[in-house]
């Protein structure tokens, strides 16, 4: 038994999409925030993607989690 990785997962990357609504005065704060994540984690690359807040935010992740297309993670404001 072992706990280090397959050979083949060494070199994958992922990708986590993140969508949020942060509003326009905190963005620089989050962009620094994935820029330090990911130079602690290299492997790892954060896909941040404004979504406005509200109904439409609500139907666009209940529409993506019917079509398999949810983001990895969600921020919603309520």
């Amino acid at each position: 038994m072992s706990c280090s990785k397959r050979n083949d997962q060494i070199d994958n990357k992922i990708t986590i999409t993140f969508w949020h609504s942060f509003v326009a005065s905190t963005i620089p704060s989050l962009e620094e925030l994935i820029k330090r994540f990911e130079v602690e984690h290299p492997e790892i690359t954060i896909k941040a993607q404004y979504v406005p807040t509200g109904d439409a935010l609500v139907q666009k992740l209940i529409t993506a989690i019917q079509s398999q297309t949810a983001p990895d993670i969600s921020w919603i404001h309520a």
